[in-house]
């Protein structure tokens, strides 16, 4: 699929270091998942060389330690041929996941793209609403929008915590 080999020339995962940000361990974490430490490690080994994890998980993750899906994904320079071609930009607030917006950018209707991906409108809405797409599950709605998976994610603005 032309979509994950996109999205990671544009993103990088970084769960264990953003654990580890926030002040917690492995250890720490793979209990208040309810998962045995030696698997979490696992899973976080994984994502470092295929740069991929379920939304599911990186949401439980983010709940636990009380950070955004965002923060596990960093910004690399774009290059080509070695030579940095576009540098990440600065401050442009967090990165969530945003189907509905890259399906409304597309001018498609969510029905039409749900029919692409071979799943019903329904099914496509409670998806949208549950928030949770598998990794697999975005390579096809990018595919289907035309579009690279990091289109499927836009930047909020951060509002300043008092």
């Amino acid at each position: 699929m032309q979509a994950i080999s996109n999205f990671n020339a544009f993103l990088s995962m970084n769960v264990a270091g953003v654990i580890h940000k926030y002040g917690f361990t492995v250890k720490q974490v793979s209990k208040l998942l309810g998962k045995h430490e030696k698997t979490l490690d696992v899973m976080l080994a994984k994502s470092r060389e295929t740069n991929s994890m379920s939304v599911a998980t990186l949401r439980a993750i983010a709940d636990v330690i009380g950070c955004s899906i965002g923060e596990f994904f960093e910004d690399e320079p774009i290059t080509k041929n070695g030579v940095v071609v576009q540098a990440p930009e600065e401050d442009k607030g967090e990165l969530v996941l945003d189907i509905d917006g890259a399906v409304a950018r597309s001018g498609l209707q969510k029905r039409e793209v749900a029919q692409k991906i071979g799943i019903t409108d329904v099914a496509f809405s409670v998806m949208l609403r549950a928030g949770n797409p598998t990794y697999q599950r975005m390579c096809q709605i990018a595919d289907a929008l035309g579009v690279t998976i990091f289109d499927l994610f836009s930047y909020e603005k951060k509002s300043r915590k008092k």
